[in-house]
């Protein structure tokens, strides 16, 4: 379970863990192929089983149908479940946004909404992993010269991102100034949102090893999971990210964990 905390951590001993959803975009209407992602996707497959999770792989989904699979999949039972696991491979954009195969997108906060302590009852207080390998904008990082940097060059790189940037209308922030008494579970509490990049910036793919990001986050978590907490071990995928840079020695990338867990998670 991963070793001795003095912080408190989410039980995680059902047998299976819970459910894994892998979906999987390689072939778009009019837009390039994610040549490359297959890997991702076994590479997943390979580390949720090994984790102990039932993993339900999808391929080559319309944004349609990634609402609806991720709606439906959020409506049903995860009682004997103490986590979810979510990880989407595809082109995206600014928001963010995931293309579909059709070239429609969708705001990941619209698919993440499902899993809501309101919205999935039977998740509530348990931890909800979503790893998005996708561009989030258009921009190539640079990088600086270092002395402890090793740079790792990579060929044949590729990039998810997708050119149609839709407009984005965002609420102002409300100030609550008559707080609840009541004891209430945060709605948006107990997530994890595994970015491979930065907003603004592209995530690269390489034809044969795969992306950037899941080529680290898989033996990262197999080295790691049984010795070090989930956040612990996407500190050391950012480093190991950090130090891959493009073939012509110009472009980086750094990935781009966010979380709103109570507790410590061991796998």
């Amino acid at each position: 379970m991963g070793g001795a905390s003095s912080l408190p951590q989410y039980k995680m001993d059902a047998s299976p863990r819970g459910v894994c959803v892998i979906i999987n975009n390689e072939k778009f209407k009019g837009s390039p192929e994610r040549k490359g992602s297959t890997k991702d996707a076994d590479s997943l497959c390979y580390i949720f089983k090994k984790l102990g999770f039932k993993v339900l792989l999808y391929k080559n989904q319309t944004a349609e149908q990634m609402n609806d699979l991720l709606e439906g999949i959020s409506d049903q039972n995860h009682e004997n479940y103490d986590c979810f696991v979510c990880c989407i491979l595809s082109h995206g954009s600014r928001g963010p946004s995931i293309c579909g195969t059709d070239n429609n997108l969708i705001r990941v906060n619209k698919l993440i909404g499902y899993f809501r302590a309101s919205e999935c009852e039977s998740l509530a207080g348990k931890p909800k992993l979503f790893f998005i390998q996708a561009c989030q904008g258009s921009t190539r990082q640079k990088g600086y010269e270092h002395a402890d940097f090793i740079q790792k060059h990579q060929s044949k790189e590729l990039w998810d991102f997708h050119s149609y940037q839709p407009e984005m209308k965002y609420r102002d922030d409300i100030d609550l100034t008559r707080p609840d008494s009541r004891m209430l579970l945060p709605d948006e509490a107990d997530f994890v949102l595994g970015y491979a990049t930065l907003p603004g910036y592209v995530s690269f793919r390489n034809e044969e090893s795969g992306s950037w990001f899941i080529s680290m986050l898989v033996p990262m978590m197999d080295t790691y999971a049984s010795k070090h907490d989930l956040l612990s071990i996407l500190v050391k995928v950012n480093e190991e990210v950090a130090k891959k840079v493009t073939e012509d020695g110009q472009y980086k990338q750094i990935s781009a964990p966010m979380f709103t867990l109570r507790k410590k998670l061991f796998f």
